[in-house]
């Protein structure tokens, strides 16, 4: 879902800004071997099979397999805002100034975590979005 809109507060002035946000990314549970032999090792974990030393973390169907996507990756949520000043000295003469704001209350925005179980970072986040960022910008118009 994303928002947006911008705003001439007084001559010349503009304010905008877009609020964005998406729930969590699916992640799909997989064991990381190949268990069935048909040369993937994206398999997902089976009750009963797979689970002796780790439970099965997603939702399992009525054969005891993990589901498809059956777990939530972290959401995203970012407010950007920015502030522009345009003055102009002729018709095609002038100079704007503007000032972004990207990500203005510094969330934290995980990546999807790996759902390899095999893997150490299983269910961890190893990367993140841009943290707060902001650009200052001059443009001379003729």
């Amino acid at each position: 879902m994303s928002l947006g809109g911008n705003w001439n507060i007084v001559a010349g002035f503009t304010f905008g800004g877009i609020l964005s946000y998406t729930s969590g990314q699916p992640v799909n549970e997989e064991t990381g071997v190949d268990g069935n032999g048909d040369r993937d090792r994206n398999d997902r974990p089976i009750a009963g099979i797979d689970d002796a030393t780790m439970p099965i973390r997603s939702e399992t169907d009525s054969q005891g397999r993990a589901i498809i996507n059956g777990l939530d990756g972290p959401d995203f949520f970012a407010l950007n805002l920015s502030f522009r000043y345009a003055l102009r000295f002729a018709e095609r003469l002038g100079f704007d100034l503007f000032l972004d704001i990207f990500n203005v209350t510094n969330r934290e925005n995980l990546a999807n975590p790996t759902g390899n179980r095999q893997s150490g970072k299983f269910l961890i986040s190893t990367g993140a979005g841009a943290p707060r960022t902001m650009q200052l910008g001059f443009r001379f118009r003729f």
